[in-house]
C-alpha cells in the first residue's frame, strides 16, 4: 500500500512536470491526475485487477517519458528518465506486484 501511495504521488508529480511545458502541448494530461489514485483504490478492492493496472501505469509512464520528453530550455531539474524510473515506475510496479501477490496468497 505504501509503495502505491508513493508511486501515485510521484506519478501525479510526473504529470504536473509535463503540464509545465512552455508550449502547452500536454494540457490534456490534466485529466489523468486522478488515475493513479483511482488505480490504487481499485487495487484495495480487487487486488489482481488493481495490481495489473498499477503495473501498466508504471510501464506507461516510462514509455510516455521516452516518447514525449519535455526537452526545452527551461527543463526542470530532476525530471527525466532517471526520475521516472526511480520515483514513478519502480514504486508503482512494486505496488502492483505486491497486490498480485496478495491476491495469489488469498486464493
Amino acid at each position: 500500500m505504501y509503495f502505491g501511495i508513493i508511486g501515485s504521488l510521484t506519478a501525479i508529480a510526473f504529470i504536473l512536470l509535463f503540464l509545465k511545458d512552455w508550449t502547452n502541448r500536454y494540457q490534456y494530461l490534466s485529466y489523468l491526475l486522478l488515475v493513479p489514485i483511482l488505480f490504487l483504490f481499485i487495487a484495495t478492492k480487487l487486488p489482481l485487477a488493481g495490481g495489473l493496472l498499477l503495473l501498466v501505469l508504471g510501464a506507461g509512464t516510462v514509455i510516455f517519458d521516452i516518447l514525449f520528453s519535455p526537452a526545452y530550455p527551461g527543463l526542470i531539474a530532476g525530471s527525466g528518465l532517471g526520475y521516472t524510473l526511480t520515483f514513478v515506475t519502480i514504486p508503482l510496479a512494486l505496488s502492483g506486484i505486491f497486490y498480485i501477490g496478495l491476491w495469489r496468497k488469498s486464493r
